[in-house]
């Protein structure tokens, strides 16, 4: 009898990305089409992502922070995004074209969890200017403070709030992992 066991599988083709303490993020206008029929979805190809974020690392940054053609902020070329304001924690709807990212959806639980409300809404770059805090979510970065976003905004990276959530999404990770270990075995 064949047994199937679940297996994960990753593949590196080169070094991980050492990620900054604080992110150093540039504008980057009209550079998702939200109204595609294809906006949010995961692609294969990465070549418009990988040549954006190559630009913008020979001009110094970390990222692009993508608007979408309505002027909205969607995502960065490979992580999600979200700005705390009053206590809250704000992210583009996945109606701005960013893609639902995993750790996003992971964060939609450690985020309330956590005692903070995350709410999804249209942001443009004006709420940059009233955001207390940035980070941005991936698989590779898990919860990553941003320090700054060029042209004008800077933020004390990483603020109490981003602090507190790269713990309970740690936790929340380690937890996972202590769970699933004994299917491991």
């Amino acid at each position: 009898m064949l047994r199937i066991t679940p297996t994960d599988l990753l593949i590196f083709t080169r070094e991980l990305m050492q990620w900054p303490a604080a992110h150093h993020l540039t504008l980057m206008p009209n550079a998702i089409y939200s109204a595609g029929r294809l906006a949010g979805a995961k692609m294969l190809s990465w070549v418009h992502n990988a040549a954006t974020l190559e630009r913008v690392h020979a001009e110094g940054f970390d990222d692009a922070l993508l608007l979408n053609e309505l002027g909205h902020l969607a995502e960065c070329t490979s992580a999600n995004l979200f700005l705390v304001r009053e206590g809250q924690i704000l992210t583009p709807p996945l109606t701005s074209g960013c893609l639902p990212g995993i750790t996003r959806e992971v964060l939609h639980e450690v985020v309330p969890a956590a005692g903070y409300e995350l709410l999804e809404q249209d942001l443009t770059p004006d709420d940059l200017s009233s955001a207390e805090e940035v980070f941005i979510s991936s698989t590779t970065r898990e919860v990553a403070a941003v320090g700054s976003i060029s042209p004008t905004w800077n933020y004390a990276a990483p603020g109490k709030i981003t602090r507190a959530l790269e713990t309970a999404f740690h936790q929340y990770v380690q937890a996972h992992l202590h769970r699933a270990a004994p299917h491991f075995s």
